[in-house]
């Protein structure tokens, strides 16, 4: 009887733990192009097609530029306690880090921003450029996020040269929720819907929506 006690306490405990839990952030729509339920399929779908893209198809495209690094970046992010890619291999988590340094170095970011900083900063950045507002470029490229260097940062987004970091990380990353999930043959980016909800639950573990 005492031990049905203690774990009820247990039980308990462990929801009061999750119900004081910060909810974790969603992502900008602009990162899944729209799909604000489950976004994390077409975020690291649409992550593997900005990474694999040939490189003549990145130049002069300011706007996907900044896309497919705040799409790396929010990826890379999402590997932390609490959020949705917590508990992927260490492997695929230090895949992903040494792609968005790479990435960063590539694009004058500074390495000491934090991963929402850097994707509100280029989610800003491709706002403006798509509006062609000027003064609204030159205000998201004022970010504290953005290091003073030449080339500068938009300079280098309109020429973003390859990511072999990215090229490599990311598809590994798909196939191995595809191994785990049950996506395997049609891919991640299914009709809203379809993905499994929680965070990692090939291994037992509830959290947000995918």
């Amino acid at each position: 009887m005492r031990a049905l006690g203690v774990l009820a306490l247990a039980a308990l405990l462990a929801a009061c733990a999750e119900a004081r839990r910060p909810a974790v952030p969603e992502p900008a729509a602009e990162l899944s192009e729209g799909r604000v339920v489950a976004p994390l399929g077409a975020i690291l779908d649409l992550a593997v097609a900005d990474a694999t893209a040939p490189e003549t198809a990145r130049d002069d495209r300011p706007v996907e530029a900044a896309l497919a690094a705040a799409r790396l970046e929010w990826l890379s992010g999402e590997t932390r306690a609490g959020y949705r890619l917590a508990n992927i291999p260490a492997s695929h988590r230090f895949a992903l880090q040494r792609a968005v340094e790479e990435s960063r170095a590539a694009l004058a970011i500074s390495p000491d921003a934090t991963p929402e900083q850097v994707v509100q900063a280029l989610v800003a950045a491709s706002r403006a450029l798509r509006a062609n507002d000027a003064a609204a470029v030159q205000r998201a490229m004022s970010s504290a996020v953005f290091l003073r260097v030449r080339p500068d940062a938009l300079a280098r987004l309109r020429q973003p040269g390859p990511r072999p970091g990215a090229a490599l990380a990311l598809p590994a990353l798909r196939e191995e929720l595809e191994r785990h999930q049950g996506f395997a043959g049609r891919g991640l980016g299914g009709s809203v819907g379809t993905e499994p909800v929680g965070v990692m639950n090939w291994m037992g573990l509830a959290g947000p929506p995918l």
